[in-house]
């Protein structure tokens, strides 16, 4: 489990994981806790995001560090409106996944952007043969790993919506490494599917907003190596 993973939990599940290293002896309770930058101003990258910044800038833009989610949806016509607020919230309740990244004094840094509508690329392969359809699929999953993410205009995270057949549908969720792992991509899974739900059933939100982000982990860490304490 990476640093960014943990960074996405909620702060029930958070406190749930530093309780368990706790009791293992694994815990780091003598460290300072991470707390809220409070501004939106740019932030350094942590150690698990630098060399993925210098790769892509020395290669060009690289599409070896991207994530590639298939996401199964609910049987059933998909009320695409719904799911894209759905999508917007998780990226409210995230800010590294709304981040961007450049450079400031020959330095690295990520820059949280507003949020912003959500574009969601609707294919419809139900009018292909049915040997057909899985091949197409495939192949625009194959797409999707060759997609050559911008770290500088963003955006880092995108959605394709993909009717397979009738009543079947698939979410698929590109990501760049830099601002999402494969362990991290369950609980964006968890979160949309928990808004769609809260929406197309009228809910209130039911997810709490998140105390910290991962910048401010970022700027903890940095803090933390150069006292000597990481």
């Amino acid at each position: 489990m990476s640093n960014l993973g943990t960074l996405l939990l909620s702060e029930a599940q958070l406190q749930k994981y530093q309780s368990m290293l706790a009791g293992k002896g694994l815990g780091a309770t003598s460290r300072p806790q991470i707390e809220a930058r409070g501004n939106g101003r740019p932030t350094p990258l942590c150690s698990f995001q630098e060399p993925l910044w210098f790769i892509d800038d020395y290669m060009g833009g690289d599409v070896a560090h991207n994530v590639v989610y298939p996401m199964g949806l609910p049987e059933g016509p998909i009320d695409v409106e719904a799911l894209r607020r759905a999508i917007t919230r998780m990226l409210e309740r995230h800010e590294v996944l709304r981040s961007t990244f450049r450079l400031e004094a020959d330095t690295p840094v990520q820059v949280v952007q507003p949020v912003r509508p959500v574009a969601i690329e609707v294919v419809d392969l139900t009018s292909l043969p049915l040997e057909s359809r899985e091949p197409a699929g495939w192949a625009l999953v194959d797409k999707e790993a060759q997609r050559l993410f911008d770290l500088q205009a963003g955006p880092l995270v995108t959605f394709l919506l993909l009717h397979a057949a009738p009543g079947k549908s698939v979410l698929i969720i590109s990501l760049h490494h830099i601002v999402c792992d494969t362990w991290s991509v369950s609980i964006i899974d968890r979160e949309i599917r928990t808004h769609y739900d809260d929406i197309v059933s009228g809910k209130p939100w039911t997810l709490p907003e998140m105390r910290i982000q991962f910048a401010d982990y970022s700027v903890w860490q940095r803090r933390q190596c150069a006292s000597g304490s990481y």
